[in-house]
């Protein structure tokens, strides 16, 4: 029988190690839910994410209940779309914080609504209240829609982290990498992609550059970006500190020499399948 966990945490790291030190390799956002796949004596679990991402947790971070995770799963119905939301415990202005979350937390809703928010349940069993204009209420991906409606919103989902830090291993608006920025840029249009720079033939088909469309990704060597179009992509860059737009025409201002040559050489232009 499989075991599951949920991440009751805003932010839960996940790392290569099951140790305080072990390098910062994901996240988990709250309301996440995880296979485990075995607990180490060192009071972490090796988990396994929903897009295959394998790692170390602190078992404190996670909600350790197979049946309610499954539940809990099954019933995911709102997902976070502000920066850094504060869940409440009732509407009013000077409401005590029960605890906050980040964009691509998910959360169940208690349908029930009030002074423009909406209650919600936690993890752990607890309901409070979030600001209705910073979520979305989560719905399965109609691939009958029109392709370049679900590039469009996949841009301008990645264009939300624009000018956000850097931070290795992340994937909030609190800090991101670039494989990072991919994932969520996906994941919040409910399409579940490899979450790392090494490109890996069975999540993306490999296209060539003269077919490039907005939404598809750019494999550079351990890097990754999103095609906006009009040949710009946008990252998240260690060198230029952070999340920014960058081009790959030479006659453009904001041209990367260095990455476009690399993209040139050894990168791969790929489109989800």
């Amino acid at each position: 029988m499989r075991n599951y966990g949920i991440a009751k945490k805003t932010i839960v790291p996940i790392r290569k190690e099951p140790e305080e030190k072990g390098l910062y390799i994901d996240e988990l956002l709250l309301g996440m839910v995880v296979e485990i796949l075995w607990e180490d004596k060192n009071n972490y679990v090796f988990i396994q994410t929903q897009y295959d991402y394998k790692g170390y947790v602190q078992m404190e971070d996670l909600f350790l209940d197979s049946r309610a995770s499954k539940k809990w799963k099954d019933s995911i119905d709102i997902v976070v779309m502000g920066s850094y939301v504060d869940i409440t415990e009732d509407t009013s202005f000077a409401s005590g914080i029960l605890t906050s979350a980040v964009r691509g937390s998910y959360l169940v809703g208690c349908c029930k609504e009030k002074s423009n928010r909406i209650k919600v349940k936690l993890p752990d069993g607890r309901a409070g209240w979030v600001r209705k204009k910073h979520i979305k209420v989560r719905k399965r991906l109609d691939f009958n829609l029109c392709e370049m409606e679900i590039r469009t919103n996949i841009v301008e989902y990645a264009l939300l982290y624009l000018y956000t830090q850097f931070r290795w291993g992340g994937k909030s608006p609190l800090g991101i990498d670039s494989s990072g920025l991919t994932c969520m840029a996906y994941l919040l249009n409910e399409i579940v992609i490899w979450r790392d720079s090494q490109f890996l033939q069975e999540h993306f088909v490999e296209i060539s550059p003269r077919d490039i469309k907005k939404g598809d990704v750019l494999f550079f060597p351990e890097h990754t970006a999103i095609y906006i179009g009009n040949n710009r992509f946008i990252h998240s860059s260690g060198i230029d500190s952070g999340v920014v737009i960058h081009s790959l025409d030479p006659k453009d201002d904001d041209y990367k020499e260095a990455l476009a040559a690399t993209l040139t050489k050894v990168g791969k232009y790929v489109k989800f399948k």
